[in-house]
């Protein structure tokens, strides 16, 4: 069902288009038509900032319509139309709408060229999916990777939140500790150096994790 509507919508473009082509005497407004829907096309893809596919089906097939149908120099347009759609909408809908508007084509029959030219729109159908489902996958992988760069920063900035507020006061406590009993003149040597090397230890540990911070914040920022 949810494919039903945008499929109904897109084929209004190739039905009312199609006046144009049954009816060559309405062919004497084409250029007023084309102006009107290339304004609108502008006007409602500018309002919904992105690109309006329903007037643009509605502006192409009255181009290629009024201009020979099958043997109209622009008929490139529909192909690049139809790869457009592959990029917005499932293969079900890019196939509904390439054969609805082969169905109205028909009509335009009148040489061998013509046959493939019509031929040419269900078959580009299944490249143009293809192409679109590689580029929905690089979408994909984009955000995906802006999510690991976010959780990257969002454990960056735990980590030096940590460092900053817990590790860093808690070595720089015992180190003090540890300065403070040092110049206890009852300690004879044994205990004064084994309270030197937990202090040394502790300072080289300090040290060691300073630098692996700055470390961390130069990689990060270079990704």
């Amino acid at each position: 069902m949810t494919q039903i509507l945008p499929i109904l919508k897109l084929a209004l473009g190739p039905f009312i288009s199609s006046i144009f082509l049954f009816f060559p005497q309405t062919k004497t407004y084409a250029p007023q038509a084309i102006a009107f829907l290339s304004i609108i096309t502008i006007i409602i893809s500018l309002k919904q900032k992105r690109l309006s596919l329903l007037t643009l089906s509605y502006l192409i097939n009255t181009i290629i319509f009024t201009t020979g149908g099958l043997n109209s120099p622009v008929f490139y347009l529909t192909h690049f139309f139809i790869f457009t759609l592959a990029s917005f909408f499932p293969p079900t809908v890019t196939l509904s709408y390439s054969l609805i508007i082969t169905l109205f084509l028909i009509n335009s029959l009148d040489s061998p060229q013509s046959v493939l030219t019509l031929i040419s729109l269900p078959l580009i159908t299944p490249l143009a999916y293809y192409i679109a489902h590689l580029n929905q996958d690089n979408l994909k992988k984009e955000a995906q990777i802006e999510v690991d760069q976010d959780q990257i920063s969002y454990h960056e900035s735990g980590f030096f939140l940590w460092f900053s507020l817990t590790f860093k006061n808690k070595i720089n406590t015992i180190i003090d500790i540890l300065s403070r009993l040092l110049s206890n003149p009852k300690l004879d040597y044994n205990q004064k150096q084994m309270l030197n090397d937990i202090r040394h230890n502790s300072k080289t540990l300090l040290k060691t994790a300073t630098k692996l911070a700055k470390d961390i914040d130069t990689k990060t920022d270079e990704v």
